[in-house]
Parts: C-alpha cells; sequence; structure tokens
C-alpha cells in the first residue's frame, strides 16, 4: 500500500479548488464599510426637509464629490430624521455603475460599543456590515439620481434611533454621509440645536 505525501502546494490547490467550487459565480458579497468596521461619526450636516443645510453639529466626516467633481453627492435630507432620507447624486459620466447602502455607525466616543440594534431579537452588523442595500451594481445615465431610504433593514423591520452612515459608491468613487435617526426630540444629542 502507497502512502500519498501531501505537500504545501498540494494542500493550498485542493483548498483553493474547493473554495471556488463551492463559491457561486453569480453570488455577491455583502456590502460594507470600507475600513471593515463600524464607522464612527463625529458629526452630521442638519439639514431640513427641502435639502437645505441649516446648520451642523459636531465636526462632520463626509466625502460629497471626487477630486475632479465628476460625480456629485448631496447631503441626505431631512436629517436628523425620524426614517425616511432623500439620497441625491449628480452624475456625469454615462453607464455609471451605482451601490447604495446603509451602515449603523457610533458616535465618537463610543467606538468600542457593538453596532446592534434590537428588533424582534438581536441583531448584529459587524465591521460595519450593511443592513440595507438601497441599489447594488445598477446602471445609471448621466444626471440627476434620487432615491429615497425608508428607515428599515433588509428585513423592512424599522431601524432603531441612532447614527448611521450612508455610502454612495459611483464608478468606484465612494462618497458618505452620517444620519441620525432620532424617532423624538428627547433622542437628539446634547447640544444639537435644530432651530426651532
Amino acid at each position: 500500500m502507497k502512502h500519498f505525501k501531501l505537500s504545501l502546494p498540494i494542500i493550498s490547490f485542493l483548498g483553493f479548488t474547493l473554495f471556488f467550487a463551492c463559491t457561486s459565480p453569480t453570488e455577491k458579497s455583502p456590502l460594507r464599510s470600507p475600513e471593515l468596521r463600524t464607522p464612527v461619526t463625529t458629526g452630521i450636516i442638519i439639514t431640513d426637509i427641502f435639502g437645505n443645510e441649516i446648520g451642523r453639529w459636531g465636526n462632520p466626516d463626509y466625502r460629497g464629490s471626487d477630486e475632479n467633481d465628476l460625480q456629485f453627492v448631496f447631503p441626505p435630507y431631512p436629517n436628523p430624521t425620524t426614517g425616511d432620507t432623500e439620497i441625491i447624486c449628480i452624475i456625469r459620466s454615462p453607464k455609471s455603475l451605482v451601490d447604495v447602502w446603509v451602515v449603523p455607525a457610533t458616535l465618537t466616543g463610543q467606538e468600542n460599543s457593538n453596532a446592534m440594534y434590537s428588533q424582534m431579537g438581536n441583531f448584529f452588523a459587524p465591521g460595519g456590515l450593511a443592513i440595507k442595500e438601497l441599489v447594488r451594481r445598477e446602471e445609471k445615465d448621466i444626471g440627476y439620481h434620487s432615491l429615497r431610504w425608508n428607515g428599515r433593514d433588509s428585513n423592512g423591520n424599522e431601524v432603531p434611533s441612532g447614527f448611521y452612515r450612508i455610502y454612495t459608491r459611483v464608478d468606484g468613487s465612494l462618497f458618505w454621509y452620517d444620519i441620525l435617526v432620532a424617532k423624538n426630540l428627547s433622542e437628539l444629542p446634547p447640544g444639537m440645536n435644530l432651530g426651532f
């Protein structure tokens, strides 16, 4: 009886073969924050129901346009919101591939807390995993594009109050804004003035 000796190259080949044989080529990996961790909110751009900026809270970290201003994403509105938020982008390249997704975020100083929320049990979003994909690899033409996030996760559950980051990727350029979902005024962070 002969013994077959497995070497590192053979084990590696078998491992890769098994991995690719078990992975569907049409299966998409989940969208998540690029840092592979929960984003940290440093502030938000406060917008009214028409999309006008009416103030800032904290020191917002965002990216609204690319270096050549070929693509542009406006701050989501209203922000803060009780649920529904409008996301608008201007695309200046034909047949652009677009992704838009929502990830739970934590507030500066609370980075070690779990990114989780409870809705009919506990739900965890480790590593900045998207809780809602609004658009996935959708081809968009030149122009003004608008879409709405209804404040629900991919299972249709209403998300709880807290900070979220909305990512928009257009042809590889990544944009983001942080939003606050607050079901009532008592859930607003200290020092946030909405002007009323």
